[in-house]
């Protein structure tokens, strides 16, 4: 498989229609979920924040996991205002949000919180869904819940020095922290894709890499040559 460059959205629409031209389809391929763990049994000596979690894992293994034409029915009944559909929609992803948070443990953030900050991020990602864009709801929503999930970790120290940072006047190479060699620049929002397009635009490169590894030798070298997918430098067909 040749390596790719990252493409925009312009060249990767003008792949997309060459594919299509060529009567090439591209589709996600099916995979298995993992069902929920089933949540130990709490100790007589655990405090409430324990029965809560425990209640919370018990409401995530109880919906059952959706397929991928009931996400596109629940994300078009959300589009016309339908409250029940988002709530089914979140309560069935809740399971992705445990999964997630499961890799955050241990970094000085109870657990419980973890996944209410994925949980936030889940909702946001039901918010901005666009089913008409033919990806996976959970494969969308990943990204929206590891990003929450990972700017909750912050260390506190951390999180007030740039709080701190924000208020005052600065450069953006003022270091954050003692030990660490973050900068304020790091936490600055740029100028680059909004959120929601860095997941589409990683989303359809690797559709694309897919769709490319279903093509012969030669098909693949005229695609890759023709849209300058190695070096960025498109070629004619004569060339």
């Amino acid at each position: 498989m040749v390596e790719l460059h990252e493409l925009d959205a312009l060249e990767q629409d003008a792949l997309y229609r060459e594919l299509d031209r060529r009567g090439i389809e591209i589709v996600e391929e099916p995979k298995d979920e993992e069902p929920a763990p089933a949540p130990p049994a709490p100790a007589a000596s655990q405090e409430s924040t324990t029965d809560a979690l425990q209640l919370f894992l018990r409401e995530a293994g109880r919906h059952a996991l959706l397929t991928a034409a009931q996400e596109v029915e629940l994300a078009k009944k959300i589009e016309r205002g339908d409250m029940n559909a988002k709530q089914l929609m979140i309560q069935s992803n809740l399971r992705l949000v445990v999964s997630i948070a499961k890799n955050y443990r241990n970094q000085g953030l109870p657990f419980l919180d973890l996944i209410q900050e994925g949980t936030l991020g889940l909702i946001r990602a039901v918010e901005k869904f666009d089913w008409r864009r033919g990806f996976k709801f959970s494969t969308y929503a990943t990204w929206w819940i590891r990003q929450a999930v990972a700017r909750a970790s912050l260390p506190l120290q951390q999180a007030i020095e740039v709080r701190a940072a924000a208020r005052a006047s600065t450069s953006l190479d003022q270091p954050v922290g003692e030990a660490d060699d973050a900068v304020f620049g790091d936490f600055v929002a740029g100028e680059g894709p909004l959120p929601e397009e860095q997941v589409e635009l990683s989303l359809r490169s690797q559709a694309l890499k897919e769709a490319l590894g279903a093509l012969s030798d030669r098909e693949r070298q005229v695609v890759v040559l023709r849209y300058g997918l190695t070096d960025a430098e498109p070629k004619t067909l004569e060339e």
